[in-house]
């Protein structure tokens, strides 16, 4: 099986179903068992409301556009493009559950999208290199389907190494599995169906809660507070994160230099983080609070500005395809990286001295006294179609602009108004009695450019972008003096970004470079990629139609202020827009199989690569020492005792070289000093398909007295690629095993292949084969359905006998 099960698919789930990705939209009327099953204590939480039939009469673009007959059938495509998919992934690899996982997968993904559910998390902690994780999924997939999905789980799950204990809670039969061998998560797994509805938990006694709390309807205080802070006409999905919970579980993992950026950012302020979706009368509507503990500090302290004036931003044009206006002060963001590098780096506060000394030299100016305390706290960014392409303008607001001019002068004056071709030079211009300087440098296809008007810095790539700025008429201007923003400068609240998109001018070029690029998408093979062309399970021609979409598309806004408990965002739009937000039931639709079926092929990718890196250190090796490394050095004495693996010795060839240099190479890898670097491996080293513990690899080299990285000769010294006589394209050199042949990756050990069985221990984390890295450099799957007549001839290097793979 392809690594699929509960504890990835409920992980998945919180994910992409939560934190602003409504699942379902329109959303169906909510399940209030979604909100009792809810506990008391809870790192994370998300819930959804499930999928209405779309209404073509709503006065809502989301739901028009939902109603689409496109759109529809676009839907029904993705359904069977799922199917196809998992089953030909699933077979391309072995799984005997190819049909079952082609049946399972696309029907648990239709449901979650379009029925009511709920995903939690008591318990979030890394232990001993997994995931310790308590909690549950509840989903109303109805009294016809909830046994079918609950079943149709129990059998991907299940295997005759891995059984489930069928047990009695209440009056409901679940199947329990106890952790799985290998797995990244860490927790007994609990599945059945009550109803209407499927229950899967982590951790023991799980399943019992959710049933208790359903029972008993009580809606949490904390889950209350959230509809009542975060109002939306029509919710889609509440999400819930305990921030805090979550970093004091994992920080630890970073050491104290982790836990020395964490204070050092603010970060252990951040308390939780809520967010709820759903529709108002006109679009999509998405509220989220990160809650903040106390007064900021670090990082966190940037934030703290007087914020957005509506007068600020009011030059901005109404035509904007794009434009953003944001807080930030200059003067504190270096005091804060002075600080932050000063405690990381016990030089880094002599550095920045350093530098503001030169600053100061070269300019006759301060650089945070003078010049960026010249400069006010409000930035914007826009783009003008009237501009042209280069039509993207920056603003900054000034505080005291004899300074910043001062400094201006200075700095055009080290480039005097050169001749011609000179390179680089600045140039002058005057506009309505504002000068606008230039960079121009011979060949660039722009020149960038700016100027200081009252109390703004105005850049752009242009200096027709400037004068156009300057010369705006009223009627032009004005972007953010509109209905959907005049509420946001009100009340106590300060206003800390600002955003708005032209979702419609966006949309009209984006979709038309997919349609160019999806086709050639599709047809993309891969390097890494064997044997015949993946098949199209995609239909291009489902693709709905441009007008079908563009007709309902809106303006999509967003307002982000500093509340008195944290940072309060609202965003509204139409789906779909540059706001990944409000593509949930898409999103999930292609991602949530895709995962699935991809997984292990990219898995396999990265260890092909990882596989491609290790054999060019070894021929780079060659180069350097005429011949190949041994299995392991051994010492120098009449003893001749192991050392250190063929790994550590081509550490310098693959881009190691720190890392070799702080071992002793004329002690035992286990040595008090050696041992130490065993937590230090390198990732070309680590299987991403093993689930092996720290400091092992599965990475072997192929040994005994025909593979290519045996013992050592007297002279300490392995092979040369001249004893290589069946030719380097037909002998292996390493080969990925399985979990249950790794080993510490500086511990002397090869691989030697037994004749009768040389593929014995190599059934990885990869059905039906192995990867193998051969001495010219390429990389192959080598299947085990081979005859081990023909693989025992890939580790032979001088038998004569010529591998072939499609035997």
């Amino acid at each position: 099986m392809m690594g699929f099960g509960a504890a990835e698919l409920t992980i998945m789930l919180m994910f992409l179903g939560g934190f602003g990705l409504p699942l379902g939209v329109p959303p169906a009327p909510e399940n209030p068992a979604m909100h009792y099953v809810a506990p008391e204590k809870c790192v994370l939480y998300s819930s959804w409301a499930g999928m209405a039939t779309p209404d073509a009469s709503s006065a809502n673009q989301t739901e028009q556009l939902f109603a689409e007959a496109e759109i529809q059938e676009f839907g029904k495509s993705l359904e069977k493009t799922i199917g196809l998919a998992v089953r030909h992934f699933a077979q391309q690899n072995g799984d005997p559950k190819a049909d079952l996982m082609a049946k399972v997968i696309p029907n648990w993904t239709k449901t979650v999208i379009t029925r009511p559910a709920a995903v939690f998390a008591t318990k979030i902690e890394m232990a001993g290199g997994k995931l310790a994780f308590e909690g549950g999924l509840l989903l109303d997939a109805g009294a016809t389907e909830a046994p079918l999905l609950a079943d149709g789980l129990i059998q991907m799950m299940k295997s005759p190494d891995h059984p489930p204990q069928m047990v009695k809670i209440g009056a409901v039969q679940v199947a329990q599995f106890a952790p799985l061998k290998g797995s990244p998560v860490e927790a007994e797994i609990s599945i059945g169906a009550a109803g209407p509805y499927v229950l899967i938990g982590f951790g023991k006694g799980s399943v019992a809660g959710m049933m208790d709390r359903v029972r008993a309807k009580q809606v949490p205080a904390w889950l209350a507070a959230i509809g009542t802070r975060l109002p939306v006409e029509r919710r889609a999905s509440i999400s819930y994160l305990n921030t805090k919970a979550i970093s004091q579980a994992f920080l630890p993992l970073a050491g104290p230099d982790g836990e020395k950026v964490a204070k050092a950012l603010g970060l252990e302020q951040i308390g939780e983080l809520v967010s709820v979706t759903g529709l108002d009368k006109d679009g999509m509507v998405s509220r989220s609070l990160l809650k903040i503990d106390g007064n900021t500090t670090g990082l966190l302290a940037l934030i703290d500005t007087a914020g957005i004036k509506a007068e600020q931003v009011a030059f901005l044009p109404k035509d904007a395809t794009f434009a953003t206006a944001f807080t930030l002060n200059t003067q504190q963001v270096y005091s804060f990286a002075a600080h932050l590098v000063s405690q990381l780096d016990p030089n880094g506060g002599e550095e920045f001295e350093e530098m503001a000394k030169g600053f100061r030299q070269n300019f006759g100016m301060r650089l945070q006294e003078d010049v960026l305390a010249s400069l006010g706290e409000t930035w914007t960014l826009s783009m003008s179609p009237t501009d042209g392409l280069l039509g993207v303008i920056a603003t900054v607001e000034v505080k005291d602009p004899i300074k910043l001019n001062q400094f201006v002068e200075r700095v055009t004056g080290m480039f005097s108004d050169g001749p011609p071709g000179a390179a680089p030079r600045i140039d002058t211009a005057q506009f309505q009695g504002n000068a606008i300087r230039s960079v121009a440098v011979p060949g660039m296809p722009f020149r960038p450019a700016w100027s200081i008007s009252g109390n703004r810095l105005i850049i752009a790539l242009a200096p027709q972008s400037i004068k156009a700025q300057l010369g705006a008429k009223a009627t032009e201007t004005g972007l953010f003096n509109t209905p959907a923003y005049a509420a946001a400068f009100q009340g106590d609240s300060r206003v800390i970004a600002l955003s708005h998109q032209d979702s419609a001018k966006i949309f009209e070029t984006t979709y038309g470079y997919l349609n160019m690029f999806l086709p050639m998408m599709l047809d993309a093979r891969s390097p890494f990629d064997e044997g015949p062309p993946t098949p199209q399970f995609f239909d291009f021609a489902t693709l709905p139609s441009s007008r079908s979409i563009h007709r309902h598309l809106r303006p999509s806004t967003s307002i982000t202020k500093r509340a008195t408990d944290g940072i309060e965002t609202e965003s509204r739009q139409t789906f779909p827009t540059l706001n990944v937000g409000t593509s949930g039931p898409i999103a999930v639709a292609l991602l949530l199989p895709a995962v699935q079926a991809s997984r292990a092929a990219a898995q396999r990718m990265q260890s092909s690569n990882n596989l491609k890196q290790q054999m060019l250190g070894l021929l780079n090796y060659h180069d350097t020492f005429l011949h190949m490394p041994p299995a392991y050095s051994v010492s120098k004495d009449k003893d001749k005792k192991p050392l250190l693996s063929w790994r550590v010795h081509i550490l310098p060839f693959v881009e190691q070289l720190p890392l070799y240099e702080q071992f002793k190479l004329d002690e035992p890898w286990d040595s008090p000093h050696n041992i130490k670097l065993l937590d230090k491996m390198p990732q070309v080293y680590r299987s991403p398909g093993s689930s092996a513990a720290p400091g092992k690899t599965t990475y072997l080299a192929v040994g005994g007295p025909k593979g290519m990285l045996g013992k050592p000769d007297a002279m300490g010294r392995g092979i040369t690629l001249a004893a290589v006589t069946d030719g380097t394209s037909n002998t292996v050199a390493i080969v990925e095993a399985g979990d249950g042949r790794a080993i510490e990756w500086t511990k002397p050990d090869e691989f030697v292949p037994e004749e009768k069985d040389p593929m014995k221990g190599l059934a990885g984390p990869f059905p039906g084969g192995f990867l193998a890295a051969f001495c010219d450099g390429h990389v192959q799957f080598i299947k085990l359905k081979i005859d081990p007549v023909n693989v025992w001839r890939v580790f032979d290097r001088d038998d004569g006998q010529p591998f072939n793979i499609d035997d």
